[in-house]
């Protein structure tokens, strides 16, 4: 594994301030900067590694697992990372539009501690 991959999931793991969209975002840009490089064996590698940094943190696992299943389609590690860092970039916009199709206005006050 390479020293980016080692780097971050040691950032990730001893990260207690950030939710799991940041610390997903933080894993996909750490296997962005290996993944033009990498053969599919060191991108699975990678992504399980980031995967296992915090593993009952199912959105980091979701986009490992994204970002790989992604490589299985297209055989490009460097656009499979690049299509779930932007999937998960553009995620709070798609649940602000879904929640406005069903939440009459003005009803809604939220309180919490996750981004």
């Amino acid at each position: 594994m390479r020293a980016e991959i080692r780097s971050a999931v040691k950032e990730i793991r001893a990260d207690r301030d950030s939710g799991a969209r940041q610390l997903a975002l933080a894993a996909l840009r750490a296997l962005a900067l290996e993944a033009p490089e990498c053969t599919g064996e060191e991108l699975r590698e990678s992504c399980r590694a980031l995967a296992m940094a915090r593993p009952m943190m199912t959105a980091l696992e979701n986009a490992m697992a994204w970002a790989w299943s992604r490589y299985l389609d297209t055989a490009d590690p460097a656009s499979a990372v690049q299509e779930a860092i932007e999937l998960i970039e553009s995620a709070p916009e798609g649940m602000a539009l879904a929640a406005r199709k069903v939440i009459p206005p003005h009803t809604l006050m939220t309180y919490g501690f996750s981004s």
